[in-house]
């Protein structure tokens, strides 16, 4: 097996899960980087995999630093010692650069919603969602539903929510992930 394909086998088991068929019908619009209202830097591991373990295991990790302030939301992705992804969201465009080793099944939107749904103030997600949506959020355990049904849980373990472990679960679109997070100064 060449070098070059095993990364790309990785993430392709990795990112996978997250495509979903169709359009995404979840509410969440890209939120401007100062409703974050701070500044934060995380290195973390995130292992990606089917809502149901019976259809599969949880990928390898992707190794992420993501950084957060008032002006931007910036991700890098690495495996194996490569560079897969970097994005930058300035609150009105949203740039990515792309290893080809990317499944095109990857969309940065996506990862853009996850990140603000995991860290971002309960008040900034309320205010951007329309009728019937409602966000809960009670003991490390945050939910959105469309009327009384989840759809997107985000868990985590640690009571600081950025310094340790977290596992959102998609059960719209039908994929979980773990994520693994430390604090960098």
């Amino acid at each position: 097996m060449r070098t070059t394909a095993l990364p790309a086998m990785m993430i392709a088991l990795l990112l996978t899960a997250c495509s979903a068929p169709g359009d995404n019908t979840l509410p969440l619009r890209p939120l401007p980087p100062d409703s974050f209202a701070g500044t934060l830097t995380l290195a973390q591991q995130l292992r990606a995999g089917p809502l149901d373990p019976a259809r599969g295991e949880m990928s390898p990790a992707l190794d992420i630093l993501l950084e957060l302030d008032t002006t931007s939301v910036r991700l890098a992705g690495m495996a194996m010692g490569q560079r897969l992804l970097t994005l930058n969201w300035d609150g009105k465009t949203l740039q990515s650069q792309r290893s080809a080793l990317l499944p095109s099944s990857v969309k940065e939107d996506r990862i853009l919603r996850d990140i603000q749904f995991t860290y971002w103030p309960r008040e900034a997600l309320v205010r951007s969602l329309p009728v019937p949506w409602t966000l809960e959020e009670a003991q490390g355990v945050r939910t959105l539903r469309w009327k009384d049904q989840a759809m997107i849980q985000r868990t985590c373990t640690s009571p600081v929510l950025w310094d340790g472990h977290c596992e959102l679960r998609n059960l719209r679109e039908g994929y979980r992930l773990q994520i693994d997070s430390v604090v960098q100064p």
